[in-house]
């Protein structure tokens, strides 16, 4: 999922020059979108690492071993935790993308604590099944979380294609004002137009089909569907942009041509004035 989120931030239909790009959504609130999306499936990530944190605590400091510096750890992740959700708040990338690293060398030292330990095979065992136990007895609320995460993602990706259509609307009424053939555009447009409106009920479809199993294993031809769908219509968006580029470099090689053209034909009069 994460890939195709970030296939979307990439469409950049945005970048199309329109005259009336602003009655489009803003590029600043797509920004704040894109990090309030790529945040539901980081915190969804969060709470399954912190979970399975606290088993493994638990496990070892039962066995008589001292958990202080891996408890500091987990407090360290946990304050990191909050760090993201304030950054995604304030959109503020840069501090965002800086805390989804620090988070995850929080968890390769934890990681590397309980190895220092010199534990053996056999407790490492225990504690993994630990953690997979606690996974199992928090899957409704991790279930939630991540279905959460696909509702705000689709949101964030039906509102990245509704503005790309609108910048896309406004290069062909452009365009056309141009007296530019935009028959193409105007096709494709109302194509992707019908996709989008079947994405909504795709994505429901998907969600019936995962009710019965743990949503983070679901692997349902719906899911697959659906996935499908979003790549298909980034592509399309894609494919769109190359149209609308084609149109407007044909017609601006079009009129310098017209303009070469008339320049040689004032030429042509102004010699035949001189010879006269």
């Amino acid at each position: 999922m994460k890939k195709l989120l970030l296939a979307l931030v990439l469409v950049g239909l945005v970048a199309i020059p329109v005259a009336l790009a602003a009655q489009c959504v803003q590029s600043s609130e797509l920004a704040k979108d894109t990090l309030q999306a790529r945040y539901a499936f980081a915190d969804y990530r969060a709470e399954k690492i912190s979970l399975g944190m606290e088993a493994a605590i638990n496990y070892i400091d039962d066995a008589g071993n001292d958990t202080s510096t891996l408890e500091d750890l987990m407090s360290k992740f946990t304050d990191e935790r909050d760090s993201l959700k304030t950054a995604a708040d304030d959109n503020d990338k840069s501090t965002f993308d800086t805390t989804i690293s620090d988070m995850k060398d929080t968890v390769k030292d934890f990681k590397n604590e309980i190895k220092d330990m010199d534990l053996d095979d056999s407790m490492i065992d225990d504690i993994k099944g630990k953690i997979n136990e606690t996974a199992d007895t928090n899957q409704q609320e991790l279930d939630s979380k991540l279905e959460g995460a696909y509702v705000n993602g689709k949101a964030f990706m039906l509102g990245k294609f509704e503005a790309a259509l609108c910048v896309a609307e406004n290069a062909i009424d452009k365009l056309s004002g141009r007296d530019v053939n935009v028959t193409e555009a105007e096709n494709q447009f109302v194509q992707i137009k019908e996709k989008e409106l079947t994405l909504t009920s795709d994505f429901q479809a998907m969600v019936n089909s995962c009710a019965d199993v743990p949503f983070g294993s679901c692997d349902t031809d719906e899911k697959a569907t659906y996935e499908t769908a979003i790549q298909d219509l980034t592509q399309d968006y894609k494919d769109l942009k190359d149209v609308l580029k084609t149109s407007r470099e044909d017609k601006n090689a079009e009129n310098q041509g017209n303009d070469e053209g008339a320049n040689e034909n004032a030429s042509d009069t102004n010699e035949t004035e001189e010879g006269e």
